[in-house]
């Protein structure tokens, strides 16, 4: 055959495959859906025991497959020859806004050759934006504390091997260094400063620069599987453990290892062992800047700025 008759074949055989491919994801994902909700659905428990124990694929998979069979704007017709062949590039789309979806409809970012990581930046992107409207509608409390725990979102210049590039709004050195923790510090006051391996000696310098003195540093061991790096495959996070004033720990601390043991959880989650450790070793009242979950006794160091009509 010719260079065009060939093309002709192959072109035609990878539309019917795509249509195939995408056919086959949707009535997945309604298959799925019936079984679930539809007259003749499975009675209770049944389900959920089906998915975990019969199934050649995992039930997170199933249920991203109902997402993408429930979506209306990916079952739409006029969308059937923009979409990815792909079950999960289309569980992402199916995660976006219906402005970010009908912008990148139109701007032809949505189209059959999309990749998943496309979407995902996408996706990350429009959270970093969110979480910088938010960092910036923060004001900080008043109010001051004897413990301060701080987990700078850490910006990484340049591009790290293997680094999973983090959802939130990142804080530079500079910024970091604006920050006015004696604004929070009673007199005799305990820092905890959380720091990844690449950026200790940054860290080392932002706490003097803050006015306190380094005296240890913890570590936390975590469980595999390990992170990756851009030397070395990291498998610990650690906490720079600073003072103001003439304050010593409590008596537990003198039986409290300089290392800790405890699982992984979501990206950037700290352990509740630490927090354990801050409630043995140090004094309340307690202060968390940069604080993602909320904990009775240690107090958010920024608060959101009242509007007036509040006022």
């Amino acid at each position: 055959m010719t260079r065009e008759q060939w093309a002709k074949q192959l072109n035609a055989t990878w539309h019917a495959a795509k249509d195939s491919m995408l056919e086959a994801i949707f009535a997945l994902g309604r298959d799925l859906l019936a079984a679930r909700h539809g007259p003749d659905k499975l009675p209770h428990g049944e389900f959920q025991a089906m998915v975990r124990e019969d199934l050649e694929f995992t039930p997170r998979t199933a249920q991203m497959l109902m997402k993408v069979a429930s979506d209306q704007r990916l079952t739409k017709a006029k969308h059937a020859s923009l979409l990815p062949p792909n079950w999960y590039a289309l569980y992402l789309l199916s995660r976006l806004d219906d402005e970010t979806f009908g912008r990148l409809v139109d701007d032809g970012t949505v189209c059959p050759d999309m990749e998943r990581n496309a979407v995902s930046k996408v996706l990350r992107l429009a959270k970093v934006s969110e979480d910088e409207r938010h960092v910036l509608s923060l004001v900080p409390v008043v109010g001051k504390f004897r413990t301060l725990v701080l987990d700078p979102a850490w910006e990484y210049t340049g591009d790290l091997v293997g680094r999973a590039k983090p959802s939130y709004a990142l804080q530079s050195a500079e910024q970091l260094g604006d920050l006015n923790l004696k604004q929070w510090a009673a007199d005799d006051c305990h820092l905890y400063c959380w720091v990844t391996n690449n950026f200790m000696g940054v860290a080392c310098k932002l706490i003097e620069n803050w006015g306190f003195q380094h005296r240890t540093i913890l570590t936390w061991v975590k469980s595999a599987p390990f992170g990756l790096g851009s030397y070395f495959r990291n498998s610990t996070e650690h906490v720079l453990f600073a003072t103001l004033g003439a304050t010593t720990t409590r008596p537990a601390a003198a039986s409290i290892p300089t290392h800790f043991e405890s699982p992984r959880g979501e990206h950037s989650e700290k352990p509740e062992k630490f927090y354990d450790i801050v409630r043995a070793a140090s004094y309340p009242p307690y202060g968390e800047g940069n604080q993602r979950t909320p904990r009775p006794d240690f107090a958010n160091l920024f608060m959101e700025a009242r509007s007036e009509a509040a006022e």
